[in-house]
């Protein structure tokens, strides 16, 4: 089945926590338009197996069709959230894209969720960013922003990454970074993107990757990319976006 994870993938543990402790009654309804976004079969069949086997193909269909962002039902959304993760984990999201997989519902609000609930959301969104800054397949920007969409605080995800050893933030930062600017994303809401261009180019984030720049243990490799990322950080701070 596609977007599974083995029992020997890092995210296994906390997946399978998700799994146990959102353990909701299967929903009367899906909760978005079904009579013309969603396909006729795929509605009929959406919950006659357990979440854990909900095929991706059938989550697909259900986050292209039409829905009421302003009132999702919690129900819904604790019940199918399990599997959403997972697809996060196995790197495979059925959305139109990561940004937006996790924001129909308050998902990052500890007030929405009981002890147990939020204690596996906020250790996935952790290993998820984690994941992120060491990885190269996968858009420190587009992380962000889902969480953040999400109702994450970005303050507290600056300050996941700066516990970081600032080598790694280099190296996450001019993977991340074109030569030509900072990249931010057009799903970032209102002046939010302004608020992460911010934090891209805060003087404490700055001073770390200086720190390289000037260290005499750098390698003449890392203290190239030091200069090129902190040439960026000041080119881009108070950037005004237009978004």
């Amino acid at each position: 089945m596609r977007a599974k994870i083995s029992p020997d993938h890092p995210f296994h543990t906390v997946i399978q926590a998700a799994y146990r402790v959102f353990d909701y009654p299967t929903p009367l309804g899906t909760g978005v338009c079904e009579s013309c976004c969603m396909d006729d079969e795929i509605v009929a069949n959406f919950f006659n197996s357990s979440i854990e086997d909900l095929p991706w193909e059938y989550l697909r269909d259900w986050f292209f069709a039409a829905y009421d962002s302003a009132n999702f039902p919690k129900n819904i959304w604790a019940y199918i959230l399990p599997r959403i993760l997972e697809t996060l984990a196995a790197k495979d999201e059925p959305a139109l894209g990561v940004e937006v997989v996790l924001d129909r519902f308050q998902t990052g609000n500890p007030q929405n969720w009981n002890a147990d609930e939020w204690g596996v959301l906020d250790r996935f969104q952790r290993m998820y960013l984690a994941r992120t800054i060491v990885s190269e397949d996968q858009s420190l920007d587009d992380t962000l922003c889902m969480f953040y969409r999400a109702g994450w605080s970005l303050e507290d995800m600056f300050e996941q990454m700066k516990a970081f050893p600032d080598k790694v933030i280099l190296d996450c930062l001019n993977w991340n970074w074109h030569n030509r600017g900072i990249p931010i994303n057009n799903f970032w809401r209102f002046d939010s993107n302004r608020d992460v261009l911010a934090h891209y180019t805060s003087p404490s984030l700055i001073a770390k990757i200086l720190g390289l720049m000037t260290d005499p243990k750098s390698t003449p490799d890392t203290v190239s990319k030091a200069a090129r990322v902190s040439g960026l950080m000041h080119a881009n701070a108070g950037r005004r976006l237009r978004f």
